[in-house]
């Protein structure tokens, strides 16, 4: 059945607050308090001339110096108050000259540096900071930063003249496994993959989620289909719950049971298996049979329509075989065989690609997932889901 959650901040603050619970008092009051998203300017030592001893540099921002630094956007600093910036910015003289404060950097984000440098806007005016000293605090296993910064003077257009690196903070992978900074041509195809995979849920579930029982099927041939390895591949992925730009997470539950040894055997020689173990071993061609469902404890036999159970039996009978997709896929995956009608076999072909390493995932490529016309049929609501688990494995990777 599905249900829909659709709250950011719930989610983003579980995160938070499981990674900080550990916190001393000391940092308590930081911590506590709302973030501050900066430009952050991080020093590069690999890429900084290293000549010259960085701590002997005469000059750090302009043409002569040989310091580099990566660009991170949305950085989060701790302990930077509204107050704090009200303060710098008098709105009868302007910014004060000689500001200085202190902040927290998170563990598992960046190492900071003297010299740093962050940018943070308030009531449109930009204020650059200038780190001066980073003290290191190691608890239960996690560094926290507290760091010194001065305001500073220096024009940011010469910072920009000294980037290497562009990088983007995902607050929201904080106190999870997930990288937090990631390289900005990285949070592009990740942004991309998100949207995508948003709008393809969306779309997912409404073409195919029976309103009348909350309940994802497919009519063919005058049968209302109802495949329960599609539904365990779902659940047990979270197929359609990774959604990071609005936080939405479908619960799409199962209707039998589905620990028992016959079923697993039979979800053991399914797409959804390969996809899961990444080896096409156990993978055979799968004509599925459709078979009346009677169970009196399911929503399926109280309603007025007959509904079909989607199950791996061999017979001999066609006409009570249902074809779920090309009985070509099977071996054109083994055999790394695209199809020549590329339209028409747009997921089968993109898994034959990722099965055989052969799937390259770029800005193009989600370009023409982003353009394909997915019409509602039985082959889509098998394989669309497929689609959207290797879109999560890719992402997986990037972060």
């Amino acid at each position: 059945m599905g249900r829909l959650v659709n709250d950011e901040q719930e989610i983003i603050s579980k995160n938070i607050d499981n990674y900080l619970d550990a916190s001393t008092s000391e940092y308590s009051k930081y911590l506590n308090g709302v973030p501050t998203f900066t430009t952050y300017y991080h020093k590069n030592v690999n890429a900084s001339h290293q000549d010259v001893g960085l701590e002997q540099v005469q000059e750090v921002i302009g043409s002569e110096s040989p310091i580099r630094y990566d660009k991170i956007d949305d950085l989060s600093l701790y302990g930077i108050s509204q107050a704090d910036l009200q303060y710098v910015v008098d709105e009868n003289y302007g910014v004060e000259s000689e500001v200085e404060g202190d902040a927290i950097v998170l563990p598992d984000t960046i190492k900071p540096l003297p010299d740093d440098f962050f940018l943070v806007n308030y009531n449109d005016t930009d204020l650059l900071f200038r780190v001066t000293n980073v003290n290191i605090d190691k608890m239960n296993g996690k560094k926290y930063y507290k760091i010194d910064f001065v305001l500073s003077t220096y024009d940011v257009a010469l910072i920009e003249e000294q980037i290497e690196g562009n990088y983007t903070q995902f607050f929201e992978n904080i106190g999870t496994e997930k990288n937090t900074i990631v390289e900005n041509k990285d949070g592009l195809i990740i942004q991309y993959i998100d949207k995508l995979l948003d709008s393809l849920t969306t779309n997912y579930l409404e073409d195919y989620m029976n309103k009348k029982i909350d309940i994802l099927t497919y009519t063919f041939n005058d049968k209302i289909l109802y495949n329960e390895f599609l539904i365990e591949f779902i659940t047990d992925n979270n197929v359609m719950s990774e959604n990071n730009n609005v936080f939405s997470q479908y619960v799409i539950d199962s209707i039998f049971e589905t620990n028992d040894r016959n079923f697993n055997n039979m979800y053991d020689k399914t797409i959804y298996s390969a996809l899961e173990l990444n080896n096409t071993d156990d993978l055979v061609p799968n004509n599925l049979v459709a078979t009346e469902i009677t169970n009196v404890n399911t929503v399926f036999y109280y309603d007025i329509n007959t509904y079909y159970f989607l199950q791996h039996t061999i017979t001999e009978n066609e006409e009570e075989i249902v074809i779920p997709y090309s009985m070509d896929l099977v071996d054109n995956i083994k055999n790394n065989t695209t199809y020549t009608d590329v339209e028409l076999y747009f997921i089968e072909n993109i898994l034959v690609n990722h099965f055989n390493d052969s799937l390259v995932i770029d800005e193009e490529f989600l370009d023409t997932i982003n353009n394909h016309d997915f019409s509602i049929g039985l082959s889509n609501f098998l394989l669309i889901p497929a689609l959207m688990f290797v879109l999560q494995l890719y992402k997986k990777k990037l972060l």
